[in-house]
């Protein structure tokens, strides 16, 4: 799937990335590693057909795990070095928050299943009803994901940051906070954040490309982005590709799914 998109920024200038750039942005994975070797496969053939001596960067919005059956595969993706593009960036979504919140209280982990984490913890071999009284049910699970999930995993998501910046675009997982300067942002709203973003038409100071917000298309404002097109549940895993003032899709689908 293709499309152009070439509104003008809150300057009055068609937004863009900086001169000698190109951008792949990934939406939300969500434990579909079928899907993603597809996407790299296609962001390869793209690279052959659309040739460029700009610096390529892949950058993920977040949502590696949960609600998909491979997140440990993802997880083992992203943790080694891709040669696809000059360089990538792994942002944080909020799955991978609360993943990292229940490594450390296990009293998150009750919402954390409700969101998709028992599929988390079954691609790891965890079963989700350990032999142990309920009260500590939630404790066991995460001594045993502590156990279970190679270090190479934990180091990743602990050196995920929230944003990118680039030229007229901030790449971040949920969005932010209309009317707030970036430098006031608080880290529930890049994570969490919904309507109150989503419902905006104010123009913000750069074009906002994001996931976690599920559409069946990619989705163009004239202040956002969004590339979350529910991988786990469509088979749909889509990247924006900006370069100069440009902004193309590259999507899976249901017939490349092996």
């Amino acid at each position: 799937m293709w499309k152009y998109f070439r509104k003008k920024s809150a300057h009055g200038q068609k937004p863009k990335v900086p001169s000698g750039t190109r951008v792949y942005a990934i939406g939300d994975i969500h434990g579909r590693h079928d899907l993603l070797n597809v996407l790299y496969r296609q962001i390869e053939l793209d690279l052959e057909q659309f040739p460029t001596e700009a610096k390529t960067l892949l950058i993920h919005l977040g949502d590696y795990i949960d609600r998909g059956p491979d997140s440990n595969l993802v997880l083992d993706a992203l943790s080694l070095p891709q040669s696809i593009c000059d360089e990538r960036i792994l942002l944080l979504g909020n799955h991978e928050d609360l993943l990292m919140r229940f490594l450390i209280d296990s009293t998150v982990g009750r919402l954390w299943l409700q969101l998709g984490g028992d599929t988390t913890l079954a691609s790891y071999q965890i079963p989700l009803t350990p032999p142990v009284a309920p009260t500590d049910r939630f404790e066991t699970l995460r001594n045993m994901l502590i156990e279970k999930m190679p270090n190479s995993h934990r180091e990743l998501l602990q050196t995920m940051p929230l944003f990118h910046q680039l030229g007229d675009y901030l790449f971040v997982h949920a969005g932010i906070r209309p009317g707030r300067a970036m430098a006031d942002q608080v880290r529930e709203d890049l994570l969490w954040i919904r309507d109150r973003f989503t419902d905006s038409r104010i123009k913000h100071r750069q074009i906002v490309v994001h996931g976690h917000h599920t559409t069946p298309d990619p989705v163009i404002r004239a202040n956002r982005i969004g590339v979350d097109t529910g991988a786990y549940m469509t088979h749909r895993l889509t990247a924006a590709v900006l370069e100069a003032e440009q902004v193309r899709f590259i999507s899976t689908g249901p017939n490349q799914v092996n």
